[in-house]
């Protein structure tokens, strides 16, 4: 139970992601993107990181940090821009990929600030 309770924030992180996913898909390419092409996404997405940490153990967090923003960028511009269609059949192309993906990392990036400044600012934390 306890297994399943410390992946609950994954799983919850995954359905803002997804959502978000869904999200710039609609507002940047004018389509609707499916559920199980958005959560296939973000599957790969996390063995992606597994591969990064796998592949640069040693590096440090920065290098470990940037390597896995690029290939993240570069995976969701290739995989979005073959596997989304709009209502006619076109496919957005690898810059329509490029721009849906950013645009959904930059919107779970503004959440995660947003989340940790409250954490910051708002949760008494007591000074020792």
């Amino acid at each position: 139970m306890v297994y399943f309770l410390s992946l609950l924030p994954m799983a919850i992180i995954g359905a803002l992601y997804v959502w978000f996913l869904r999200l710039s898909a609609k507002w940047i390419l004018k389509i609707s993107l499916s559920l199980k092409l958005a959560w296939g996404f973000f599957a790969a997405v996390i063995a992606l990181i597994v591969l990064n940490k796998a592949f640069l153990p040693h590096e440090s967090t920065t290098v470990t940090a940037v390597v896995g923003v690029t290939m993240h960028l570069v995976f969701g511009a290739a995989f979005f821009g073959r596997l989304a269609v709009d209502r006619e059949g076109k496919s957005p192309g690898f810059i329509g990929g490029l721009k849906m993906i950013a645009t959904a990392m930059g919107l779970l990036a503004v959440l995660l600030a947003f989340l940790f400044l409250v954490q910051l600012f708002v949760l008494e934390v007591p000074s020792s």
